[in-house]
């Protein structure tokens, strides 16, 4: 896979998301081109209630996203699909309920993506993007991937080499912020690095003094 592009739009603040993905398929090198008449897998892993039974793509076509094991849901489409040399293209769209939990001031999103053959990165350059939309006056705490990231025009953008099979994130919907446990980690790990470096300052100056004493 050359390219997967994802778009979350969660801006109607009633806990679905509307997901629009872009797939580009192939390879750079002639010898490892994708056959274009080739049927392309596809799967999704839900969860809890927050999964989708089927995806519509953008010839208009609604494929049916049948359970396999657990929350998990898969299917098989066929081609012809928009191809272009040796480059191939898919769009797909779904909706998925339920995505958040706690729904209220604080809540925890998880919407599932939906993931077609691996997305490999090539020469390290980025394979995966997500754009996330929140209403205006809700606040991220936390993201997954760690570096979703808020734009001047308020989305919110993430740039990987791989593809997870998720977006997820805690926000306060009163628009205040709090810092997560993620992030109270972090702090009381560097707290601990700089009261060990203090105690390492002090002993390296001890000794110092020991041996300079007559």
């Amino acid at each position: 896979t050359l390219r997967q592009e994802v778009e979350v739009d969660m801006t109607a603040g009633d806990g679905s998301a509307d997901v629009f993905i872009r797939y580009e398929l192939g390879s750079r090198e002639p010898e490892e081109a994708l056959p274009l008449d080739r049927p392309i897998d596809l799967e999704m892993l839900g969860f809890a209630r927050a999964v989708a039974d089927e995806v519509t793509l953008d010839d208009g076509e609604v494929v049916v996203l049948w359970p396999t094991v657990g929350s998990h849901r898969a299917a098989v489409v066929e081609p012809p699909f928009d191809a272009d040399g040796e480059t191939l293209r898919i769009t797909a769209r779904y909706t998925v309920e339920d995505v958040a939990e706690r729904p209220g001031v604080s809540l925890h999103a998880r919407i599932p993506i939906l993931t077609g053959p691996p997305v490999r990165a090539e020469s390290g350059e980025a394979v995966f993007t997500a754009v996330l939309l929140v209403p205006e006056r809700w606040t991220l705490t936390e993201a997954f991937p760690s570096g979703l990231g808020r734009a001047d025009d308020g989305a919110h953008l993430v740039s990987l080499r791989v593809a997870p099979s998720i977006v997820g994130f805690r926000a306060r919907t009163d628009g205040s912020w709090r810092p997560g446990f993620p992030l109270m980690v972090d702090l009381l790990t560097v707290l601990v690095l700089v009261t060990f470096a203090g105690f390492g300052w002090r002993h390296l100056r001890s000794v110092a003094a020991g041996k300079e004493t007559p």
